[in-house]
């Protein structure tokens, strides 16, 4: 359930981040542009989706999947005609920016993990040592949780920075359209008032 949450998520962000690329390019007069970076995936999106109705509802059934079938086929036929043979690569690097989103079930596995090891240690030395043995076990509770807390906030950070400048940024931020010019004032002369 968490990794098809997780997917839905990433698709619902990129998505975000095409309409955004499809607005800029749009406003800067590059349609072509629009098309074959950004409004190609919607259509190859819709089309994967109908090749799935097609495969899970019989009653949808062929035409669906015919369909998806064709909007997938023109959707690549996009992709080389805006930016040959090497747009069909394009196909693999949405997919794992998609997939990319999986991190996030990596992180509540491996947060749940490491929580479950804390308990398990926690008994283990509390059964194992008598009288002293509750005592290293509050110390181990206590301090494997929080340490297992602060990993697990700076996994989540790091993660969250990975998936926005990498996957997120990346469907519409270009840079190099203006160089950067620090706000100062030019003047020849200071007057420095006492």
């Amino acid at each position: 359930t968490i990794l098809v949450i997780a997917i839905v998520i990433g698709v619902i962000y990129i998505n975000l981040g095409f309409i955004l690329g499809a607005i800029d390019n749009i406003r800067y007069g590059d349609k072509k542009e629009a098309l074959g970076s950004q409004i190609v995936w919607f259509i190859f999106e819709l089309g994967i989706v109908l090749l799935i109705l097609g495969f899970l509802f019989p009653a949808f059934g062929m035409i669906g999947m015919a369909l998806g079938a064709i909007l997938i086929v023109a959707a690549l036929g996009i992709l080389f005609w805006t930016n040959g043979a090497f747009g069909l690569m394009d196909v693999f690097g949405f997919m794992g920016d998609v997939l990319s989103y999986a991190r996030l079930l990596a992180l509540c596995l491996a947060t749940g993990g490491i929580a479950m090891t804390v308990n398990i240690l926690t008994n283990m030395v509390n059964d194992m040592i008598p009288f002293v043995g509750i005592v290293l076990a509050i110390i181990i509770f206590i301090g494997g949780h929080i340490a297992n807390f602060l990993f697990q906030v700076l996994g989540a950070g790091v993660n969250a920075l990975r998936l926005n400048y990498v996957e997120f940024f990346a469907q519409f931020y270009m840079g190099g359209k203006h160089s950067f010019e620090a706000f100062k004032a030019k003047r020849q002369f200071t007057k420095i008032k006492k």
